[in-house]
């Protein structure tokens, strides 16, 4: 999957929340559909799709919850080879702390976008990243802009 920041107008580069992501892992209805249809266009190439790396181990730890270790296991290493990781470092983290949300950890979702030169984050919870500086759109919503 390509790390370059450059988006044409066929191909997006959307950072995917962890919720989406889980909507699909734990196949949480009525979430799945849309949400397993904006990973499916992470797997074809139809977008880029980074995950914040935080996200990475936070799926591990609640799928392993959710299932088991083994299963997670399997998971995250079908994930990776789906989806392109998003760097998370001190410049990342600083950069989150100066959002000044209420919600740090989707400060550094927003962050590590920017870094991985996202032009959305798809979440289902778009009033949680209200007032940061890169748009977000529900799975639905990407779709709909992928079909226009």
């Amino acid at each position: 999957m390509s790390t370059s920041s450059a988006s044409t107008p066929d191909r997006v580069r959307a950072l995917l929340d962890t919720n989406v992501i889980l909507d699909v892992l734990q196949r949480r209805h009525p979430f799945y559909d849309d949400s397993a249809a904006a990973m499916a266009s992470a797997e074809t190439g139809r977008i880029d799709g980074p995950v914040a790396a935080h996200s990475v181990a936070t799926l591990f730890y609640l799928h392993a919850k959710h299932e088991s270790a083994a299963a997670a296991r399997m998971r995250i290493v079908e994930l990776l080879g789906v989806l392109s990781v998003a760097a998370i470092d001190h410049e990342v983290l600083e950069e989150a702390l100066a959002f000044d949300r209420p919600d740090y950890e989707d400060c550094v979702q927003v962050a590590a976008g920017r870094r991985a030169g996202a032009d959305y984050v798809v979440t289902r919870d778009r009033a949680r990243y209200a007032a940061v500086p890169l748009p977000t759109l529900t799975p639905g919503e990407l779709l709909a802009l992928l079909a226009g």
